[in-house]
Protein backbone atom coordinates (compact mmCIF):
# COMPACT_ATOMS: atom_id res chain seq x y z
CA UNK A 1 0.00 0.00 0.00
CA UNK A 2 1.57 3.38 -1.06
CA UNK A 3 1.25 6.45 0.68
CA UNK A 4 -0.86 9.15 -0.27
CA UNK A 5 2.72 11.34 -1.35
CA UNK A 6 3.69 8.18 -3.41
CA UNK A 7 0.37 7.79 -5.14
CA UNK A 8 0.34 10.89 -6.44
CA UNK A 9 4.29 10.31 -7.59
CA UNK A 10 2.84 7.21 -9.24
CA UNK A 11 0.07 8.14 -10.88
CA UNK A 12 1.52 11.53 -12.53
CA UNK A 13 4.41 9.49 -13.97
CA UNK A 14 1.52 7.37 -15.53
CA UNK A 15 -0.70 9.72 -16.41
CA UNK A 16 1.68 11.03 -18.99
CA UNK A 17 1.27 8.26 -21.49
CA UNK A 18 -2.44 8.08 -21.33
CA UNK A 19 -5.02 10.90 -22.94
CA UNK A 20 -7.51 9.82 -20.76
CA UNK A 21 -7.45 8.95 -17.17
CA UNK A 22 -9.85 5.73 -17.33
CA UNK A 23 -7.20 4.46 -19.62
CA UNK A 24 -4.98 3.90 -16.73
CA UNK A 25 -5.99 0.56 -16.10
CA UNK A 26 -5.80 0.19 -12.24
CA UNK A 27 -6.92 -2.72 -10.87
CA UNK A 28 -9.89 -3.05 -8.09
CA UNK A 29 -7.21 -3.21 -5.15
CA UNK A 30 -5.63 -0.22 -6.46
CA UNK A 31 -9.01 1.83 -6.39
CA UNK A 32 -9.95 0.77 -3.02
CA UNK A 33 -6.61 1.63 -1.62
CA UNK A 34 -7.06 4.61 -3.21
CA UNK A 35 -10.45 5.78 -1.70
CA UNK A 36 -8.99 4.19 1.92
CA UNK A 37 -6.41 6.47 2.02
CA UNK A 38 -8.74 9.52 0.69
CA UNK A 39 -11.41 8.19 3.68
CA UNK A 40 -8.37 8.46 5.94
CA UNK A 41 -7.67 12.02 5.30
CA UNK A 42 -11.10 13.10 5.67
CA UNK A 43 -11.35 11.55 8.85
CA UNK A 44 -8.33 13.06 10.78
CA UNK A 45 -8.70 16.59 8.75
CA UNK A 46 -12.19 16.97 8.25
CA UNK A 47 -13.56 17.43 5.08
CA UNK A 48 -13.52 20.82 4.38
CA UNK A 49 -9.28 20.37 5.18
CA UNK A 50 -9.25 17.16 3.42
CA UNK A 51 -10.80 18.78 -0.06
CA UNK A 52 -8.90 21.45 0.71
CA UNK A 53 -5.33 19.23 0.99
CA UNK A 54 -6.54 17.10 -2.00
CA UNK A 55 -6.97 19.83 -4.49
CA UNK A 56 -2.95 21.69 -3.49
CA UNK A 57 -1.32 18.33 -3.19
CA UNK A 58 -2.98 15.17 -4.03
CA UNK A 59 -4.72 16.49 -7.18
CA UNK A 60 -4.22 14.20 -9.80
CA UNK A 61 -4.78 11.29 -7.09
CA UNK A 62 -8.01 12.70 -6.43
CA UNK A 63 -8.93 13.15 -10.56
CA UNK A 64 -7.64 9.36 -10.93
CA UNK A 65 -10.12 8.26 -7.70
CA UNK A 66 -13.35 9.80 -9.42
CA UNK A 67 -12.97 8.81 -12.85
CA UNK A 68 -12.14 5.18 -11.44
CA UNK A 69 -14.89 4.85 -9.37
CA UNK A 70 -16.53 6.40 -12.67
CA UNK A 71 -16.07 3.64 -14.21
CA UNK A 72 -15.88 0.53 -11.99
CA UNK A 73 -19.06 1.88 -9.91
CA UNK A 74 -21.61 2.45 -12.72
CA UNK A 75 -24.66 0.66 -13.03
CA UNK A 76 -26.70 0.90 -15.11
CA UNK A 77 -27.17 4.71 -14.89
CA UNK A 78 -26.50 4.95 -11.74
Amino acid sequence: MLTLGEWENFLSQKIAYVELLGELDLTDEQVEDLGKKIAQLVIRQGQSSAIGILERSYHVRLAVYLVSKGIYGYESGD
